[in-house]
């Protein structure tokens, strides 16, 4: 019961979008990362080119000069490693992963926020384009369980608190 009610609070955000044919590589129940700007999840973007511990951007990111973790997936998974993004197209990190052009990557910290985990519930193509795929997910905590057995987690302020002495307060 705490852990429903653990999701019922936190897990309420939910996403639709289109995907063109990366959308045949998900499978209903996949987890992925959402960086939105907007939503202080972090800013995302892609790699010109990487060459040491140079990396070019495509495009200019809306965010000021400063510290960032830099995060991009792998064939072995995410890889996150401390960079310094100019304000401009260039971030400096010593990574070791050799980038390719146009690889995604986010750049997150406590100012500008993290992204999100959103777990798949919905596929399929769009009626009038089969290059294109509608995606529906939901935001996701893989901690739920592990948080509602130790009765360690609390709502928004107009949310559940649960005190493992008191329970439901």
């Amino acid at each position: 019961a705490f852990s429903m009610m653990y999701a019922n609070q936190v897990e309420t955000c939910s996403v639709q979008f289109t995907l063109p044919r990366w959308g045949l590589e998900l499978d209903i129940y996949d987890t992925f990362l959402i960086a939105e700007e907007s939503m202080l999840w972090g800013v995302s973007g892609r790699i010109i080119s990487h060459e040491g511990n140079t990396i070019t951007l495509r495009d200019r990111l809306s965010i000021p000069a400063g510290v960032y973790d830099l995060t991009v997936r792998t064939p072995t998974g995410l890889l996150t490693n401390i960079c310094y993004y100019d304000g401009q197209y260039t971030v400096s990190s010593s990574i070791t992963y050799s980038m390719s052009p146009q690889q995604p990557f986010y750049l997150a910290n406590d100012v500008i926020g993290r992204p999100q985990l959103f777990r798949l519930i919905s596929i399929s193509l769009a009626e009038d384009n089969t290059d294109i795929y509608t995606i529906e997910a939901i935001i996701t905590d893989p901690t739920k369980y592990e948080k509602a057995d130790n009765c360690i987690f609390t709502g928004g302020s107009d949310g559940i608190t649960v005190d493992a002495t008191r329970g439901v307060v």
